[in-house]
């Protein structure tokens, strides 16, 4: 995966509350890219009914996954925001997938980019504006 825009410096934990976050996430994402495929299927096909909302597949029974999903719900539409919804719902769930699988304390994106510090200055020394 492309780490394009991703900080470098992201890194995995062990946090149960943390990964029980991110699952459940990563189900409100899965579950985003589900109803937006079957809205594009529908599109193609002429059909321009109602989607019933995917159950979202996770831990547990969460009132909170169940609230998300149902915004969900709502009447296709055409046009280009579809194909640029379903795009940033897939690398968005990628993301996610990716820290869930890195270990804790590995760099999840090594090879992202450094947003500590301001592209636009020249690099120096921590003390150069010192005087």
């Amino acid at each position: 995966m492309h780490s394009n825009g991703y900080s470098k410096h992201l890194s995995a934990t062990d946090l149960a509350q943390t990964r029980n976050n991110l699952v459940q996430l990563e189900a409100r994402l899965g579950a985003a890219v589900r109803t937006i495929e079957a809205r594009k299927a529908n599109l193609l096909a002429g059909r321009q009914s109602l989607l019933p909302v995917p159950s979202p597949v996770g831990e547990g029974n969460s009132s909170e996954l169940q609230a998300a999903a149902r915004p969900l719900e709502k009447r296709i539409s055409a046009g280009v925001g579809l194909d640029n919804q379903l795009h940033h719902a897939q690398v968005r769930l990628a993301a996610v997938r990716k820290l869930l699988e890195t270990r804790p304390g590995e760099l999840v994106f090594p090879d992202g980019v450094g947003l500590s510090h301001d592209p636009a200055k020249a690099k120096g020394m921590v003390l150069d504006d010192v005087q």
